[in-house]
């Protein structure tokens, strides 16, 4: 919805969209901006912003290796920290747990003759 706003701000603004405005490199670093950062909170996903912008700037002395270097970075932060880096430092910070997951097994029963029983 606050994505839609700004859409519609920014085409009042510029007065033109065309396709050649919207293109597909500014799309994925938006996206890697929220996988750095994190989606579950919206101060760490400001963060990671920020965090990817600096190191867009600093990666750019390595040319056309910095997008290689770039997506070496989101491939292992999507392995070993799904939830971003930046928001679990928060909540590590401010002594909040993190939020649950949301598959939750059904407990199993351990008597004999509960759950599910299949009779032939």
């Amino acid at each position: 919805m606050i994505a839609g706003l700004a859409g519609t701000i920014f085409a009042h603004y510029i007065t033109i969209i065309t396709p050649n405005m919207l293109v597909l490199p500014q799309m994925g670093i938006v996206i890697a901006m929220g996988i750095i950062g994190g989606v579950e909170n919206l101060i760490a996903a400001a963060i990671g912003g920020v965090i990817i912008q600096v190191s867009l700037e600093i990666l750019r002395e390595f040319g056309a290796w910095r997008l290689v270097i770039f997506g070496g970075v989101l491939i292992i932060t999507l392995r070993f920290a799904r939830n971003g880096l930046i928001a679990p430092l928060l909540q590590r910070i401010s002594g909040t747990s993190p939020k649950a997951e949301l598959r939750q097994e059904a407990p199993h029963s351990t008597k004999e003759g509960e759950g599910d029983s299949h009779e032939a």
